[in-house]
């Protein structure tokens, strides 16, 4: 039996479990079968990203190139000097080369980038370019994803055996299990654990910072936390999105919770926590 070979890319390995998504996976999956360019949309948060690495790495073998993971923004500003060499380069590297291009967090520069992913199709024949985005980039070529919060858990739900089937949940019960060594969904915890889900709108990247702090506090003292943290947001302007004011607020009241020394090192992901207004 031959050697297997390693597929190409810079795709890091997963520190954490992949949750839910299934519908939204199989349907990117499936819209590369007739489009060459899809991108994931969605608000802050829902996990578009995670889904984009998720994809990337099940679909890696089928690109003899490679599946090329880059967070745009940071990588290549379209918007400095020197960005028309850059993307003359970037033009002549990919035109000959059968690769999957992830390109994320495309709403900060969404016109530059929605120019060089049409010359990028018309001239890289084997390429396929996989994106994601507050919004869409508005190509004809463009088969958009939508990327919503997990479907909430009902209020009134006592049944655990149905609960536990709720993706924020699983999410909620998973990754306070990896933080906390041991923790369920039980008789005792499920409506704490439901209103921390519904109040964060089933936002996963929200659910996440508070699964954490089972760490130190149980799913009614999160609870109740994040109750005092939403207050405050209530008196906010009307014209801001609750959608984002859960958002902010989240990662506003996980930052309050770190000490000094935690506030300055930074996350698996490689940012700073803290606290962000969008």
């Amino acid at each position: 039996m031959g050697k297997q070979v390693e597929p190409l890319g810079n795709l890091q390995a997963e520190i954490t479990s992949f949750i839910g998504r299934r519908h939204e996976l199989s349907e990117a999956k499936n819209s590369f079968l007739g489009h060459r360019l899809v991108s994931l949309v969605g608000p802050g948060g829902v996990g578009k990203t995670r889904l984009s690495l998720q994809l990337a790495a099940q679909r890696n073998r089928n690109f003899e190139d490679g599946a090329w993971f880059v967070e745009l923004a940071a990588a290549l500003d379209l918007r400095e000097q020197g960005a028309a060499d850059a993307a003359t380069t970037l033009y002549g590297h990919l035109k000959v080369r059968r690769l999957l291009l992830v390109l994320d967090n495309c709403e900060h520069i969404i016109q530059p980038v929605a120019k060089l992913v049409s010359k990028l199709l018309k001239e890289s024949p084997g390429l396929r370019i996989l994106t994601t985005s507050r919004e869409p980039l508005g190509l004809v070529e463009e088969r958009v994803v939508p990327m919503p919060p997990f479907a909430l858990p009902g209020i009134d739900d006592t049944d655990l055996g149905r609960l536990r089937l709720n993706e924020a949940v699983q999410l909620f019960v998973e990754r306070a299990g990896a933080a906390s060594g041991r923790f369920g969904l039980t008789d005792d915890n499920r409506n704490a654990v439901v209103e921390i889900c519904r109040r964060l709108d089933g936002i996963p990247l929200t659910i996440e910072l508070a699964a954490v702090r089972t760490r130190v506090m149980t799913p009614e003292q999160i609870r109740n936390r994040l109750g005092q943290r939403f207050s405050l947001l209530t008196a906010g302007s009307p014209a801001v999105l609750p959608r984002h004011r859960t958002l902010e607020a989240a990662i506003a009241w996980s930052y309050d919770l770190l000490d000094g020394h935690e506030r300055r090192i930074p996350s698996a992901t490689g940012c700073f926590c803290r606290p962000v207004s969008d």
